[in-house]
């Protein structure tokens, strides 16, 4: 049982296909998909039957959010890839989410799996706090247009680029933060900025030459909503911060922290 809000929520597994069915409906409502992009309860419960996980969270008897993922094979090593993380409306900004994930990780390291993958769109500036702050996953991979084009209201009017995390559940900075313990150095750090600033609301133009330690790859603070509001401002964002992500990380820089509307990519190699 975790204490999200004040409240008690109880995260559980979950095999039912009377709540896997339900996940159906999360799905629906979170990304506003079409029937043939839902996953369905029942490929779920193949692939938990397989060896995979379904958790849900739930309060006072009502699921507010669910996880999914699945075993793969990286590098030849088992870890699993967690497909879908959704929390309904009303649940959100609580710490649901959180709740699910450090159930995932309890999970995977009982279950014999050190690590978890997963791919998410980066100019969801929530997402990325949650991914690389709170959790300490490290982004891996830029992958652009990963799914092609996709219906769902968040998935309107750009390609679907995604980063891939990998979540160290062993590393020290993980094992702290499952603690509890705060991360260190909470301001922004010294970094590079690889995003120069157009004017006039016309967005920013991708630095590709910068030699330093730490470089800061900026987002909108809301990409949803500029999206709405100028679709090709909105667009051309994606272009820079896919630009600067697929030439940092090819030189060996890795996304590690998500401070002040900003990615900071550390050189690790």
């Amino acid at each position: 049982m975790f204490d999200v809000a004040g409240r008690d929520v109880i995260v559980r597994t979950i095999e039912d296909m009377v709540e896997l069915r339900r996940c159906e409906a999360i799905q629906r409502v979170v990304w506003g998909m079409a029937d043939l992009e839902i996953v369905s309860g029942a490929l779920i419960r193949a692939a938990v039957h397989g060896g995979g996980l379904a958790a849900g969270a739930f309060v006072e008897g009502e699921i507010a959010g669910f996880v999914f993922g699945f075993v793969v094979l990286n590098r030849g090593v088992p870890g699993l890839h967690s497909h879908m993380l959704a929390i309904l409306p009303a649940h959100r900004g609580l710490g649901f989410g959180r709740a699910l994930k450090w159930f995932q990780r309890d999970w995977c390291l009982s279950s014999g799996l050190s690590s978890v993958s997963w791919t998410f769109d980066p100019l969801q500036s929530r997402n990325a706090r949650l991914n690389l702050e709170h959790l300490g996953a490290v982004g891996v991979e830029y992958l652009p247009d990963f799914y092609g084009q996709l219906g769902g209201s968040l998935n309107t009017g750009l390609p679907t680029d995604r980063m891939m995390v990998r979540w160290d559940l062993t590393s020290d900075p993980v094992e702290d933060l499952a603690r509890g313990l705060p991360r260190p150095g909470e301001s922004e750090p010294e970094a590079a900025s690889a995003l120069e600033p157009l004017g006039a609301g016309r967005g920013f133009e991708a630095r590709l030459d910068l030699d330093a330690d730490r470089v800061m790859v900026a987002i909108p603070d809301d990409i949803n909503r500029l999206k709405v509001e100028d679709e090709t401002l909105a667009r051309r964002w994606q272009e820079q911060v896919r630009s600067a992500m697929q030439s940092y990380m090819g030189r060996g820089y890795r996304p590690t922290r998500f401070l002040g509307g900003g990615y900071y990519l550390k050189r690790v190699s």
